[in-house]
């Protein structure tokens, strides 16, 4: 048996051929809004990366030496890696700039995992001014979201600013601890933190409600009178209200705590559920000062989303679309000529060369095909409802039906 790596996968079969379905319809969803497709290398400098990166996700890296003796890694990060390339290849007239991908990272498992790499979906949306640029990216996602079987998909959406505002007078070290007990989402350890160490009254109040401020839209207007005066709700109130107006109501929430693992973030931050997949599919959110330190002027939003987990629920179809071309006793060219026709229709096909007529047959079962095809007398037979048909009429048929 050929062995790989703990934490390590290899796709195959159906859910290789779902995850490659939702790979594509990303790409081509984004690339129609003027995405560029970006493919990056796997690996990546250690110094390009380690001062961006939090200590958790430092301790991760999965390091290496490259034969020249240079200090790298597997690449933990699509959106440094994206940024660190357009800051020293694209002039600043070139702005902004719109990119996608569907690629891997790599970090060390948090326990009980053990997985090694993650296939992650994302756009970037880099070097823009204005607004709008949220709710562009956003809604996009929700129309890929649609045509990957995720309809009840639900995005919930923050603010890092609205912490930074409240945490702006707190003590350093318990504040470092507040945002380390959100971002572990850990409500017991937070509590326990504001009870323990000594924090003005007038913030206190507020820090104290900050977790429970989630829900519809409504919950701004309660967030107002709760939280200090000039608490930046902005941004939020201008995303979900937009959104709303899109249709979007239903799937939008708030969540005025919520952070995210990376440190970069320095906006309004989201991140996307679906009751299909039962887990996080992803996230992302507001990263300008980033972008600042790569000399980039502008702002910047992106996300990531888990491939495997949106591929669990878009499940290929095979048998309706697809054929076995038993092909044995058929001239190849005549063959081929036939899958041509069918290819050329929108079919998928699988060309069956055994010169054993069950054998193919049996083989059609077992991928679930439901048509099989004789070439060499162009009958084609439907293996469920056992009926034969000639392939030009059949073709006929199911071309109106379409």
């Amino acid at each position: 048996m050929t062995k790989i790596p703990i934490g390590c996968r290899i796709y195959s079969g159906p859910k290789a051929e779902s995850m490659e379905e939702a790979r594509n319809t990303f790409l081509k969803v984004f690339s129609a809004f003027g995405y560029k497709v970006f493919c990056p290398s796997t690996i990546q400098l250690v110094s390009s990366c380690w001062s961006k990166l939090p200590s958790t996700i430092r301790e991760k890296l999965l390091i290496l030496n490259t034969p020249h003796g240079e200090a790298a890694c597997l690449r933990p990060d699509l959106t440094l890696t994206a940024i660190s390339y357009i800051s020293s290849h694209y002039a600043p007239q070139e702005r902004p700039l719109r990119i996608c991908y569907a690629d891997r990272i790599f970090l060390g498992p948090e326990e009980p995992e053990t997985n090694l790499e993650r296939l992650q979906l994302g756009a970037e949306l880099i070097g823009w001014d204005g607004s709008g640029a949220d709710v562009e990216v956003i809604s996009i996602m929700f129309k890929v979201l649609d045509l990957l079987g995720h309809r009840d998909a639900q995005v919930v959406i923050g603010d890092t600013n609205i912490i930074d505002f409240m945490l702006k007078n707190t003590v350093p070290n318990i504040a470092k601890s507040l945002r380390d007990a959100l971002l572990r989402q850990s409500l017991a350890e937070y509590y326990n933190t504001l009870e323990k160490h000594p924090v003005p009254d007038i913030e206190l109040s507020a820090l104290l409600a900050l977790p429970t401020l989630k829900g519809k839209r409504s919950i701004l207007n309660k967030a107002e009178s709760l939280l200090p005066k000039g608490t930046p709700l902005s941004d939020i109130k201008h995303i979900i209200s937009t959104l709303e107006k899109m249709g979007y109501g239903e799937r939008v929430s708030v969540d005025l705590a919520l952070s995210r693992k990376l440190n970069y973030y320095s906006g309004p931050v989201f991140e996307v559920y679906s009751p299909r997949a039962g887990k996080l599919l992803g996230g992302g959110g507001r990263y300008d000062s980033l972008l600042s330190s790569y000399g980039i002027i502008g702002q910047a939003i992106g996300f990531a989303l888990d491939l495997e987990e949106i591929a669990l629920v878009k499940e290929t179809k095979i048998g309706s679309n697809s054929i076995m071309i038993w092909s044995g006793k058929t001239p190849p060219e005549v063959a081929m000529t036939r899958a041509d026709l069918l290819t050329d229709k929108g079919f998928n096909v699988e060309l069956s060369w055994t010169e054993n007529r069950q054998h193919s047959i049996d083989l059609a079962k077992r991928r679930k095909y439901k048509w099989w095809l004789n070439a060499l007398t162009s009958k084609i037979y439907d293996l469920e409802e056992k009926e034969e048909h000639e392939l030009i009429e059949w073709l006929g048929k199911e071309q109106e039906t379409c």
